[in-house]
């Protein structure tokens, strides 16, 4: 093989196996109990990674999301005493164009339906309800290293979907940061809630 062309082979081979390292990341991220995989543990990670791969990393608490107006994750999140979180990763080039591109991954860490309680068979899977906010979390790790010149904002939002006094009910009623009034007529359809948060961002 050419010099040239071997090079550029390794360089191949060390990009896939970097990608390749980061889907099983994620898919290990996924496989984690809920009772570990918390919203707190989830922004904590992104911070993480944003820290070791050299991103913009911005958390919001319930106290930001209140502030700015991000209802989704804290109606969502008001049952459980794991208080809902978003983390915002920006991978900036100097050089990249004007658009940009934005990831948003539901962060559902433990979905029981809220009042509008799951089948208990099986419930255990949904510790995987935040598989969407994983897959942004290490595609925004592997870009890190990658480096494209496209802007890009990997948004995570997180929640823990659980029934309790002060969780949201069916019926009630919301304003969304677009201005918009949602209607929860059902509990367990939560992921569509805190996405809205995430899109609005």
């Amino acid at each position: 093989m050419h010099p040239d062309h071997q090079a550029d082979a390794e360089a191949r081979k060390a990009r896939y196996a970097w990608v390749s390292e980061n889907v099983n990341r994620a898919r290990d991220l996924i496989n984690e109990p809920g009772s570990v995989v918390t919203p707190e543990h989830l922004a904590a990670r992104a911070d993480e990674v944003a820290k070791e791969v050299d991103l913009e990393v911005e958390i919001l608490d319930p106290a930001g999301l209140k502030a700015r107006g991000y209802e989704g994750c804290l109606r969502v999140g008001a049952g459980s005493s794991h208080p809902p979180r978003m983390a915002i990763l920006r991978h900036r080039p100097p050089k990249a164009a004007a658009d940009t591109l934005v990831l948003v991954g539901k962060g559902i860490t433990f979905d029981s339906g809220g009042i509008s309680l799951k089948p208990g068979e099986k419930m255990w899977e949904m510790k995987g309800d935040m598989a969407g906010a994983a897959a942004v979390l290490f595609t925004m790790r592997a870009l890190g290293r990658i480096r494209p010149d496209v802007k890009v904002v990997g948004i995570l939002c997180c929640a823990e979907n659980f029934p309790d006094a002060n969780a949201q009910r069916p019926g009630d009623i919301f304003t969304a940061k677009n201005g918009k009034s949602i209607m929860v007529d059902n509990t367990d359809a939560e992921g569509r809630l805190v996405l809205t948060d995430g899109f609005a961002r």
